[in-house]
C-alpha cells in the first residue's frame, strides 16, 4: 500500500515504547521511510483535526531540514544559476531539478520548444523561430519531465536561500 500510495515518508504516532517496537518489527524498506515518532495526543478519542495540529510542527521542521540538507549538497555537488541551469537541464544533465515554490520570474520559449532566460539567448539558440515571453512556473514542470528530471519545489528558508544565493534554480547532474 505505501509503494502503490506513493509514500515517501512515514510518521508514527503513540506511546513511545508502541510506536519504537512497532518501527523495529517493520521492514527494512519501510523502516527507511520511517520520518519519527510523534506523541499520541492527550485525548485518545482526537479527531484528525486534532492529530494534525500534532503531527504539522513535526512535518514542517522535517521537511525545512530535509530541504536545507539538500541545498547544502547543491552547493557541494550541483550547477545553478538560472540560465545556466535552464541549459543544463534541456541537454538532459539533471536527475533532480530544485526550484522556488514562488518562481516569479518570466523566461523566453521559442517556437520549437526550447526555454532562455533574456532576448540574446532566444536570438543566438532559436533564430527566426517567434518567441514567447511565459512565466517559468508553467513551463519548468513539463521541461523536468521532458528531460527525465525530478522536480523538487522548496519553501521558507530553504526557498530563501536558494533565491539568494542559488540565482532561482539549482540541479543535480546525473554524471
Amino acid at each position: 500500500m505505501v509503494d502503490t500510495a506513493h509514500t515517501d515518508w512515514l510518521i508514527l504516532m503513540g506511546p513511545n515504547e508502541d510506536t519504537h517496537h512497532f518501527e523495529q518489527c517493520l521492514p527494512r524498506a519501510l523502516r527507511t521511510r520511517t520520518a519519527g515518532l510523534v506523541p499520541p495526543p492527550s485525548n485518545p478519542e482526537a479527531g484528525a483535526g486534532e492529530i494534525l495540529k500534532k503531527v504539522l510542527p513535526f512535518i514542517t521542521d522535517n521537511r525545512q531540514a530535509r530541504e536545507l540538507a539538500l541545498l547544502q549538497e547543491l552547493r557541494e555537488k550541483g550547477m545553478w544559476g538560472l540560465s545556466g541551469s535552464l541549459q543544463a537541464l534541456q541537454m538532459g544533465r539533471f536527475h533532480l531539478l530544485v526550484a522556488p515554490w514562488s518562481l516569479g520570474v518570466k523566461v523566453l520559449r521559442c517556437a520549437g520548444g526550447l526555454v532562455v532566460q533574456d532576448r540574446s539567448a532566444a536570438e543566438a539558440f532559436c533564430p527566426g523561430q517567434s518567441v514567447q515571453e511565459v512565466p517559468l512556473s508553467d513551463v519548468l514542470p513539463d521541461l523536468a519531465a521532458a528531460h527525465g528530471a525530478r522536480l523538487e519545489l522548496v519553501q521558507g528558508q530553504a526557498e530563501d536561500r536558494l533565491i539568494r544565493e542559488f540565482d532561482r534554480l539549482a540541479g543535480l547532474p546525473r554524471w
